[in-house]
Order: C-alpha cells, then sequence, then structure tokens
C-alpha cells in the first residue's frame, strides 16, 4: 500500500517539474508580411514564431519614417515627401506566459518603395507676366504618368499636359500639376507665378491750352520702362519721356502714351487735352538784391489781346494794371522787397474774351553786403592802410581814393602826396551782383614846417654854439648835433663840440597830429690858426725888413692878419698886411 502511494507521489512530482521546465523557456522570433495596396501604402501582418504556452502582448510596428503603430498588423501610407526608395520597417514583438514570464524580439526589414512619377512645370512667357498675356504652360513629367490635373490658383482647372491659360487680375497664384501614373502613384508641383498690370500716367503743364503754349508732357511709372511712345493725335509723335509740344490749332486731342517694361509689357494711358484760343500768360524780371526795386515785364501774349494784368509778388502786395492804364503791348512795373528770400511771384492775365490765365515763377531776393572799412591815418607822404569791414560774403571790391588812384584789393594802402580832405569810396558786390558803397572822409595833413637857426656856422674849437628851433603846433622837439649828443628842448643850451669838424645838425619836431619834419644845417668847428712868420736882416739904416707869414690853418683861408713891430717910435709900427715890411727908426 505503502509502494503504492509512493508511485503516485513521484509520478505526480515528474508531471508538476515537467510543466515547470516547459513555461520557463520563453522563446519568441519576430517576423512579418507585407503587400502593397496602391502607391506607397503598404498593409503588414505579424507571422511571428513563439513557444507554447505564450500568447503575443504587446506588438509595435516602426515604420521607417518617424512614424509608428501598434497591433498584429498594420496599414501605413508613405508620403511623397520620402524621396528615397526604400525604408527599414522594425517590428517588435513580446510575449507572456501565464506566470508572467515574458520575453521580446525585433525584427528588421527592408521595403522598397515605389518611384513618385516626376513632375515639372514651365511656361512661356516666364513670370512675371503682364495681364495681358496668354500664358503656355508645359507639364513636364515621367513617360508612364496618365493623367494631369491643374490648378491654376484662381478656380480653374485643366486635365492636358501643356494648357493655355490666361489670368483675370494681378496677383501672385500658386499654379499646381497633379500628376498619376499608371501604376497609381501621384506626385505634383506648385510653381508660384506672378501676374502683373503695370500702368503709365501722364501730366501735361496745362489743360486746357492755348495755341500758342510750349506744354510740357511729363510721362510717369512705377516700373521700369525700357521705352516711351507718345502720340499727340494731331500727327506728331516723341519717343522721349517728358516731350515738348505745341499744338496748332484749337480741338480737343486724345494724347496717347504707351510704354514698354522690362518684363515687355505694354502699358498705355489716355488723356483729352483742350488746346482754346487763350491767353499765355509769360513775365520776365531783373534784378534780384534786396532794396533794389526789380522789374517785372510782361512777356505774355494772346490772339484776342490782353486787357488786364494782375501781379502778385508773393510778399502779399500786388498792382493791378488794365489796358487803359498802358501805353505799351507788354508792361512793366517795379517792385522792392524788404525782406531776403524765395518769392513765388505770379501773373494773372486776362484777354478780350476774358479767359483768364497766370504764371508763376521762384524770385530770389539775396541780402545786400553791407560795405564798410577802418583807415590807419596817415601823415602826408606816409601811407594810409585801408581795412575791409564789409557784412557778408563779398567777392568783388572797388576803391577810389580821391586822389585819382584806385584799387581793386580786399585790403589796400594809398600814399597821398598833398595836404587836404579826400572822399574815400568803396563798393562792394557778391556773386549774385548785389552791391553796396560807402563814403568816408580821409584828411591828410601837411607836414609841420621847421626850421633852424644858431648864432654861426662856425666857430672855433672852444666855442659855445647857440641853437633855435622854429616851429607850429610842434609838441616834440629833437636836436642830433651831428656827434650823437642830442636834446629835446626848442631852444638847447649853448653846446660846445668836444673836437673840431664839420657837423650835420638836424631837428626833427612832432606836430599835434603825429606828423613828423626835420630840418639839418651844417655847423663847422675850426682848430685855431698857429701863427709863424720869418724875416730878412736889416743890413743899413733906413733899410726895410721883409716880414713873410708862416701861418698855418688847418680850416680855409687866413682872412686878417695883425703885425706889431715893436717899434714905438714908428708912425708905422702896427701893419694889416699878410707880408709887410717895416723900417725901424731906431736903426738895429
Amino acid at each position: 500500500m505503502e509502494g503504492l502511494r509512493m508511485k503516485k507521489f513521484v509520478l505526480v512530482f515528474i508531471t508538476i517539474l515537467s510543466s515547470l521546465t516547459a513555461f520557463s523557456q520563453c522563446d519568441v522570433t519576430a517576423n512579418f508580411t507585407y503587400s502593397s495596396t496602391g502607391c506607397r501604402i503598404l498593409h503588414f501582418s505579424d507571422s511571428s514564431y513563439y513557444a507554447t504556452g505564450y500568447s503575443i502582448t504587446n506588438a509595435v510596428w516602426y515604420f521607417g519614417d518617424g512614424d509608428s503603430a501598434t497591433g498584429l498588423s498594420a496599414t501605413h501610407y508613405y508620403s511623397n515627401t520620402i524621396k528615397s526608395l526604400s525604408v527599414d520597417v522594425k517590428y517588435k514583438v513580446t510575449v507572456k506566459n501565464i506566470y508572467g514570464d515574458s520575453c521580446t524580439n525585433t525584427f528588421t526589414k527592408t521595403i522598397p518603395l515605389r518611384t513618385l512619377p516626376v513632375v515639372n512645370i514651365t511656361s512661356d512667357p516666364n513670370p512675371p507676366v503682364c495681364l495681358s498675356d496668354t500664358v503656355q504652360f508645359y507639364g513636364l513629367t515621367s513617360p508612364s504618368v496618365a493623367s494631369w490635373q491643374w490648378d491654376f490658383g484662381d478656380a480653374v482647372s485643366s486635365n492636358v499636359q501643356n494648357p493655355l491659360h490666361h489670368f483675370a487680375d494681378t496677383g501672385t497664384y500658386n499654379v499646381t500639376l497633379f500628376v498619376t501614373d499608371s501604376s497609381g502613384c501621384s506626385n505634383q508641383s506648385i510653381y508660384p507665378f506672378k501676374v502683373e498690370s503695370p500702368t503709365v500716367d501722364f501730366s501735361v503743364s496745362s489743360n486746357p491750352a492755348s495755341i500758342l503754349d510750349t506744354l510740357q508732357f511729363n510721362g510717369t511709372s512705377g516700373v521700369n520702362i525700357l521705352s516711351w511712345s507718345w502720340n499727340f493725335a494731331d500727327g506728331a509723335t516723341s519717343s522721349v519721356q517728358n516731350p515738348l509740344h505745341t499744338f496748332s490749332t484749337k480741338g480737343d486731342y486724345a494724347v496717347t502714351l504707351s510704354a514698354l517694361t522690362d518684363n515687355l509689357c505694354t502699358p498705355t494711358v489716355t488723356h483729352t487735352v483742350s488746346i482754346q484760343s487763350l491767353p499765355v500768360a509769360n513775365f520776365t524780371y531783373s534784378g534780384r538784391c534786396l532794396g533794389d526795386p526789380i522789374t517785372f515785364t510782361d512777356a505774355s501774349s494772346s490772339p484776342n489781346g490782353i486787357k488786364k494784368w494782375v501781379w502778385y509778388y508773393g510778399d502779399g502786395d500786388s498792382t493791378v494794371l488794365r489796358i487803359s492804364d498802358v501805353s505799351v503791348t507788354h508792361p512793366s512795373v517795379n517792385h522792392t522787397y524788404i525782406t531776403s528770400g524765395t518769392y513765388y511771384v505770379t501773373l494773372k492775365v486776362t484777354d478780350a474774351n476774358g479767359d483768364e490765365r497766370s504764371k508763376t515763377k521762384n524770385v530770389v531776393i539775396d541780402a545786400k553786403p553791407q560795405a564798410d572799412f577802418s583807415i590807419t591815418q596817415a601823415c602826408l607822404q606816409d601811407t594810409t592802410f585801408f581795412q575791409d569791414q564789409t557784412v557778408g560774403t563779398v567777392n568783388s571790391w572797388k576803391w577810389n581814393f580821391g586822389d585819382g588812384h584806385t584799387s581793386i584789393a580786399q585790403d589796400t594802402a594809398n600814399k597821398y602826396v598833398t595836404p587836404g580832405s579826400y572822399s574815400v569810396k568803396l563798393v562792394v558786390m557778391n556773386t549774385d551782383g548785389c552791391s553796396d558803397s560807402i563814403v568816408k572822409n580821409v584828411v591828410i595833413d601837411s607836414l609841420p614846417t621847421v626850421q633852424i637857426s644858431m648864432a654861426k656856422n662856425k666857430l672855433c674849437f672852444g666855442e659855445q654854439e647857440q641853437f633855435y628851433g622854429n616851429s607850429q603846433d610842434t609838441v616834440t622837439w629833437h636836436w642830433d648835433f651831428g656827434n650823437g649828443d642830442t636834446s629835446a628842448y626848442q631852444n638847447p643850451l649853448p653846446y660846445t663840440y668836444p673836437g673840431i669838424g664839420t657837423y650835420q645838425v638836424t631837428l626833427k619836431v612832432t606836430d599835434i597830429n603825429g606828423c613828423q619834419s626835420s630840418a639839418s644845417d651844417t655847423v663847422v668847428v675850426m682848430d685855431h690858426p698857429q701863427a709863424d712868420f720869418s724875416f730878412s736882416s736889416q743890413r743899413c739904416v733906413n733899410d726895410s725888413i721883409s716880414f713873410v707869414d708862416k701861418t698855418t690853418s688847418s680850416f680855409g683861408i687866413l682872412t686878417s692878419f695883425n703885425w706889431s713891430f715893436g717899434d714905438p717910435t714908428s708912425t708905422a709900427n702896427n701893419s694889416s698886411q699878410q707880408n709887410p715890411k717895416h723900417y725901424f727908426s731906431g736903426g738895429p
């Protein structure tokens, strides 16, 4: 009995142990199959192997383009944006038994993708195009393409490969071509397409205008223009942007301007210009300097004659002239402005029919320079300096010194040779021709008269000399005695020269105007003569003795002689001859 129970226990234990061993051996091999259900549409199905007692608890698909899915099967669409021809698909499977044992396996397979049809768009002309253009579109695709679908972005479509299309409005359109090939694969291309409608316009200087007007036409556009074409509707044309034109007869003219843009658009505009028998207002003017009268002269014309002129000077003033006020065809008026600046002067004329026309011009009034100068006063025969002190910009100077001399320098000088009062005039002018002048007087005083007198011009060494000065309105005296000694007195103290010689004595005086004069004279200081003589011997009584003067003198000729013979009994004891004879009465 015991043995039987033991056999049953062993059998049960072996059975349980076999079951435990079978469930503990987890094994799974992931795998899958796929099939195509359309262009780039693939269906994936699980075909994994796993051990008995296990079941799939989690299955994840990784499609190779960033997307994923779960489940034992999945369908996935590969976008046309994927340019590669294959993808790596990964399948991850997890299995588990009832005891919670699990294991995971991953399988990766490279899946080929179908090639999408090639699609490109071109056009003739290329964008940008003109609104008036009909565009030929071309669909450049793979040979396998079976259908074309165009969307022009303006609610219009086409299913031909190379359609023609005309856009009804300007703008930028996304032209799209969607193609499908014979295997069901599709692709598309988007072609940004700009449609423009450039415009031109023009203005005319006067409208209505007169048959006498030369009209200025100005063409304008917001785009780059290659060429301009005008038709003035009177047989005349022009190819410049801003032409001048004169109509010879009255009437309404449909003037047309056409242009060619850089993308070959040809915008056109037409305006009517009315030509009538109107007056043509015009005027000229002369002058532009502040404070000077500005002369305005009518230059208007009219086939009917002008009967009224109204001038508006731009500063609030105006002048009205009527035909009864004037005696000339083109009257003139004068106007003086009180401040500088730019003034818009308008002349309005009225003809005999009552038609009015006006003309406006910019008149620039320039400020005058303010002439002024300073004078550096000088004495007669000295240089008088003149310095320009004009306020304002000046480029021309004209001086008149009142003595016949002139100058065109800015700062200048003049030497007057005759005393008197002179009117000096300075005229200055700026680059605009505006001038101003000023006159100032300059007084040129006479030089003071000076005289020298002295006790004598010749004196012997050791003698004193007395000098005297004479002059009017003198404030300073300056003596130069010719040897370095000086004096500042009118009449210096008696002066003794320290040596013999000839001296140039000069007296310079300065008067109350600062003018100076001088006078000179010569003083000769002589050495004393050295007296000497010789005589002949007396041999007999009553013989005369001859005396010979041998005096020496360094200055001049001896002029007087005074002999004394020491013979008091003689009636001729003295002689004034240079070489006398004498009879001594008492003998030798």
